[in-house]
């Protein structure tokens, strides 16, 4: 007979296997598009009740390939308008679309009776943490930025693009307001973080070792926001962000760093239309302003490593690999 597991402990069910994995995220990509087309799906019921006078009538509107292209064409245009020219519901679905990834995790974890606290790597860490994941934000928004302008002179980024980004943040009202701040700054990387840095780099430590772990979900992390012109500076966060995440054994830090870091581009957005004098030199950041922000990202990364290593926290992989090549790094 099988004795039972200590009280209040999960009992142990091994590790997770490839198959797993792969189904848990597979399901989570599926959850998302699903929450698209409901998106998509219900801005194209705003768009027809606009074009119709009667609601009778758009069964035979949809019947028509013309009008059909011309509803496509309305339904992209009223998107890339950006979340002000929303209407509330889409708002809303906006929002859900950030947080729904993470469900079949949780529906996983959840079912197999797993540590989900300590799978997802949701632990609490001291203050000044936070304040440094803060700080190492900040310093890669800054050289994040100027990374892109050097990209932009090698494989110049459309325009449409940069406005469409630029749209999706703006505000015009209060609710505008919330309703991107808390999906940009709190939802997306809270979400983003229990999956990548939690939930698969856990897993991938364990199975390929810290160093590769940290690579290859950060690899995966630049890979799914599906922009060439960014994958590199995205690339480097997400380095950054999982070497913390590692080092900490908690995704606070990082979730600190991802949302600061989203919360420079929303107040840019919203508030400088071009760059501002003070900040850039020509068509680029100020060297200083790059340099000083270099500095401020080693400064914080360091101090958050000597701040884990001093509280006897993470540092070593699920697998027991004490991920020596990235504290040799750091």
């Amino acid at each position: 007979m099988n004795n039972p597991a200590p009280h209040g402990k999960p009992p142990d069910h091994g590790s997770i296997t490839p198959m797993q994995m792969v189904l848990v995220l597979v399901l989570s990509v599926l959850a998302y598009m699903l929450v698209q087309v409901i998106f998509f799906s219900t801005a194209a019921m705003h768009v027809a009740t606009d074009m119709v006078s009667d609601p009778g009538k758009i069964e035979q509107m949809l019947s028509s390939p013309e009008e059909l292209e011309t509803l496509a064409e309305r339904v992209i245009d009223l998107v890339a308008k950006g979340v002000a020219a929303w209407p509330w519901d889409l708002k809303l679905i906006f929002m859900l679309n950030q947080a729904v990834i993470i469900l079949p995790v949780l529906l996983f974890l959840r079912t197999t009776r797993r540590d989900i606290l300590g799978e997802l790597r949701i632990r609490p860490v001291p203050r000044n943490m936070l304040l440094h994941g803060a700080l190492a934000g900040v310093g890669l928004a800054v050289v994040g930025d100027e990374l892109t302008r050097l990209i932009d002179l090698i494989v110049p980024i459309p325009e449409e693009i940069g406005e469409a980004l630029r749209m999706l943040m703006t505000y015009d009202s209060g609710f505008d307001f919330l309703v991107i701040f808390a999906t940009i700054c709190l939802i997306a990387p809270l979400v983003e973080e229990m999956l990548f840095r939690g939930f698969i780099q856990r897993w991938t430590e364990g199975r390929i070792g810290v160093t590769n772990g940290v690579m290859l979900t950060s690899a995966l992390f630049a890979f799914v926001h599906g922009n060439k012109y960014f994958v590199i500076p995205i690339l480097i966060m997400a380095v950054v962000i999982g070497a913390i995440a590692w080092r900490t054994e908690s995704v606070w830090p990082s979730v600190a760093l991802h949302g600061t870091n989203n919360l420079i581009g929303f107040v840019t957005a919203n508030v400088w239309e071009d760059d501002p004098g003070w900040y850039s030199l020509g068509d680029h950041v100020a060297p200083w302003w790059v340099l000083g922000a270099a500095i401020l990202v080693v400064y914080s990364v360091r101090e958050i490593f000597r701040s884990a290593e001093a509280s006897g926290m993470g540092g070593h992989g699920p697998g027991g690999d004490t991920g020596g090549r990235v504290d040799k790094t750091v």
